[in-house]
């Protein structure tokens, strides 16, 4: 595994970890598939990826998931910027950025990308 495929395992714990952290001090319960759709990515799928990702849009809304984690991430941004802690969140995009990987489409919808 070289250094890019390593900065960008560790981006995506961290910013699922972000999510999930979030959920929590909000009183949010998230499911084990809505968790699961946090890590998924075409790029690195599996044969259960793709049957968890059917499951998952048979019994979700994607608009609806999508602007809930949207909503967590940037309350996670909001309190991480406001205690000076944003280091990780700027090393988390510029490894993801390029990738293929769901989560980026609420991190693009949360407005906090880039900043």
């Amino acid at each position: 595994m070289d250094a890019a495929e390593t900065e960008y395992l560790a981006a995506k714990k961290f910013l699922i970890g972000k999510v999930v952290e979030q959920a929590t001090l909000d009183g949010i319960n998230l499911s084990s598939d809505e968790k699961a759709m946090l890590a998924f990515s075409e790029e690195d799928g599996t044969p259960i990826d793709e049957e968890m990702v059917e499951r998952f849009d048979a019994t979700h809304d994607s608009e609806s998931y999508e602007a809930k984690i949207a909503l967590l991430i940037k309350r996670a941004w909001i309190r991480d910027r406001t205690a000076g802690n944003l280091k990780g969140w700027q090393q988390s995009f510029k490894a993801i950025r390029d990738r293929d990987f769901y989560l980026l489409v609420m991190l693009d919808q949360s407005g906090i990308a880039g900043k």
